[in-house]
This record gives C-alpha cells, structure tokens and sequence, in this order.
C-alpha cells in the first residue's frame, strides 16, 4: 500500500498457487505458478498470451452482428436455425464442407435463420457466416 495515501500500488494476493499482483507499473497481474495468465493494463488485456477486442475497435457497425456457425446433416430445402436470433433479416452466405464442388447456397433468410438450397439433392454439413441488425 502506498504509505502517502493508502492506495493500493503494489498489492499481492496469493492463493494456492494462484497469485494476484498489483504492480507497481500500473498493470494487474494474475499468474498460475510463475506463469502470467491474464493482465490488464491500460493499454490492453491479455489472457494466455491472447489479447482482446473490443466491439468498438471492430471494423463493424456496432448495430450489427456476425455470426459463424456449423450445420450438420442438412437436407436439401431444410431449414437452419440461428443459435441466437437476429432483430431483423441478415445476410446469409452458406459452404459445404469437403473437397468437391461448392454445390449449395442459402435462401429465405429470416431473422431466426435461412433455408438451404443443395443442387443435387441429398444432405450436407455447412459453414455460415450471418451478418445483421443485433
């Protein structure tokens, strides 16, 4: 504690082999054992050596979404439902998986999913990516 004010500068907690650090160069420290895990400075946050984004530093309105989700077995014409709804009608783009041909698209979207449309019939397992009003 900083003996001016009282302030936490320099604070360490540890339990188990779990260690909180407030350093004395401004930065939170939580370490597993010797290792860092997760710091937070003022500058960025860091979790197992990953940083982090913020939905203002996204290259993306703020009033929308994106999505990217998997599909398994789904039957030509069937039907793929969002995890999480959208509040209107995204736009929709569709993969199937493998090495042949790209033989299917995806139409009727709505804001609670999209259709499939496979060229030659049968089912398949897709990638889609869906961006829309939150």
């Amino acid at each position: 504690l900083d003996i001016t004010d009282g302030t936490a500068t320099r604070l360490t907690v540890n339990y188990g082999t779990m260690r909180a650090q407030f350093q004395g160069d401004g930065n939170f420290v939580l370490y597993s054992g010797t290792g860092p895990v997760l710091s937070v400075s003022q500058q960025s946050i860091n979790w197992n050596g990953h940083g982090f984004a913020f939905t203002e530093d996204l290259p993306t309105d703020p009033g929308q979404k994106i999505i990217m989700d998997v599909a398994t077995g789904v039957s030509a014409g069937g039907r793929v439902t969002f995890a999480v709804p959208f509040s209107d009608t995204p736009r929709v783009m569709a993969q199937n998986f493998g090495d042949g041909d790209v033989n299917c698209h995806a139409y009727a979207p709505d804001k609670n999913g999209f259709s499939l449309h496979i060229n030659n019939g049968g089912t398949t397992d897709i990638t889609y990516i869906a961006k829309g009003p939150k």
